[in-house]
């Protein structure tokens, strides 16, 4: 054999080996002998139990989730109904159907992806398509891990990021990011594995979030696994399960975010990500910085990714502005309909009629006419004056009938007022020996209740035996004062005047 062809057969048996050595090498960051790596290791350890409202009515009721698990991005790439569209001054263009990985890697802010349906117009549409996903095995419960730092910052951020077909909330669009976010004080996650665990926690609402220390008694955890929640709809995540306050991305407006029962539990399987965006590979998709959904107006827009948030960038800064707390709305009612079920209807018929302001400002402008006329018409054709409370049990027009009840609150508040304390007091101290039977028993006090469960509005509740034995105190109590205030002494009771009063005798 000559010397060239020696050397030509040397060149490819070197090209072989580093063919083969490159195919074996992990394309995850795990170890060279297929072992994970302790970033891989630390996200699994500290992966996040997802509590998420289960569906018991079917797929259609917005109350419950539509569309768990968190789940992986393959359910819009390469899904063959999704398309890549570009909007330009002329209009939008098709750019591809079916979009890969490799196809929105780069692309900008004028690009989106176009899901099937319309979300100013969801109907049953996602929930039913995202079903039918599930059901072919497309949807798998997954969370996106990434490790991030930030400049003039110690240690590092475990991050865990959700991903949903479809956000149901007060604003409406297609895809959904939301999640979590650990801190620790080790410069590595093989120091982390080694005993540093975090030592704060942060989780994702909407566009801002609630951080607490890992210590917390609120952050409830499985081993190392932090259990949280997730809102019907709108995904924001939460520590407890709740009537929460909460508020769409960019300040849309404020809404009822969900986590009562009941509940199912999802583990979702973390996949770990690359420290920074890369244009190429199965995560080429993190160079996106276009949407992950239809085109919108003002805040029905489609969402952009992980590596478009400050979290992601900023991971220290940002949580350092995060609330401590998250107000609750009070979902139980001591006498009448619930507080939740009055406001979060309110708040949901102000939200659609936003939403087709968004879609349509004649239809908008149409509907707020018919509302007005609807109100203006009763208040016209009622009898408002005159106005009086004795004798209190008298025929009263529409009219008069809210003036009178108002009159009567204003003139007797600090009595009702101390009714309704009275009341609270009640069911606070039967409720708190209820919680300490219930932690004798081995329970944990969460969702445990003697009394009897009820629904307002889709919202889940459980009382309490302190409401069942309250409500007819305070019931009881309120009609002994209007008797009394209307001129009538409950039996027992001497008339007014004590029991001497009258004519005197000769």
């Amino acid at each position: 054999m000559s010397s060239a062809r020696r050397a030509a057969v040397l060149v490819l048996v070197l090209v072989l080996a580093a063919a083969v050595l490159y195919a074996a090498s992990p394309a995850d960051g795990s170890a060279a002998d297929g072992a994970p790596s302790a970033a891989q290791q630390l996200a699994a350890k500290y992966a996040p139990i997802v509590m998420m409202r289960a569906q018991r009515d079917g797929l259609c009721d917005t109350s419950e989730e539509q569309y768990a698990p968190p789940t992986a991005v393959s359910v819009v790439l390469g899904n063959p109904r999704v398309r890549l569209l570009m909007h330009t001054s002329r209009g939008t263009r098709v750019i591809t159907r079916a979009p890969t990985a490799a196809d929105i890697a780069g692309q900008g802010a004028d690009v989106y992806l176009d899901l099937p349906g319309s979300p100013l117009e969801p109907g049953c549409t996602y929930a039913r398509d995202f079903a039918a996903l599930r059901r072919a095995g497309r949807a798998p419960a997954v969370t996106y891990a990434h490790i991030a730092r930030e400049p003039g910052h110690s240690g590092f951020a475990l991050q865990y990021w959700f991903y949903y077909y479809f956000n149901q909330f007060n604003d409406l669009h297609e895809s959904d990011w939301e999640g979590m976010q650990l801190a620790f004080r080790a410069h590595t996650p093989a120091q982390a594995l080694g005993g540093g665990s975090p030592y704060e926690i942060v989780l994702f609402q909407h566009s801002g979030g609630e951080h607490a220390d890992w210590d917390n008694h609120k952050v409830q955890r499985r081993g190392t696994h932090p259990v949280v929640f997730s809102a019907a709809g709108s995904h924001a995540t939460f520590y407890s399960s709740a009537l929460y306050l909460g508020n769409g991305q960019g300040g849309s407006g404020v809404g009822c975010d969900n986590t009562t029962a009941p509940l199912t539990t999802v583990t979702p399987r973390p996949i770990l990500l690359p420290d920074a965006p890369v244009a190429s590979g199965p995560f080429a998709w993190l160079s996106f910085t276009g949407r992950w959904g239809q085109r919108e107006a003002g805040f029905n827009n489609g969402p952009t990714g992980p590596n478009t948030k400050t979290v992601w960038r900023d991971p220290f800064t940002w949580m350092d502005g995060t609330r401590s707390t998250s107000p609750k709305v009070p979902v139980a009612s001591l006498v009448g309909p619930s507080v939740a079920g009055a406001f979060c209807g309110v708040v949901a018929n102000v939200s659609s009629f936003l939403n087709l302001a968004a879609k349509t400002v004649p239809g908008a402008i149409g509907v707020a006419l018919i509302l007005f006329v609807l109100i203006l018409v009763p208040a016209s054709l009622t009898t408002w004056r005159p106005v009086e409370l004795a004798p209190l049990r008298q025929a009263r027009a529409l009219g008069q009938l809210l003036l009178a009840a108002g009159r009567l609150y204003w003139r007797h508040g600090v009595i009702l007022v101390l009714i309704a304390l009275t009341s609270l007091l009640l069911i606070g101290t039967v409720d708190g020996i209820e919680w300490l039977i219930v932690r004798a028993l081995g329970g944990s006090g969460s969702g445990v209740s003697f009394g009897d469960s009820g629904t307002a509005q889709g919202i889940s509740t459980s009382a309490g035996i302190g409401r069942e034995l309250a409500t007819p105190i305070a019931s009881a109590a309120v009609i002994a004062f209007v008797a009394i205030s209307n001129g009538n002494r409950p039996r027992g009771l001497p008339p007014r005047g004590g029991p001497c009063s009258g004519d005197s005798g000769g």
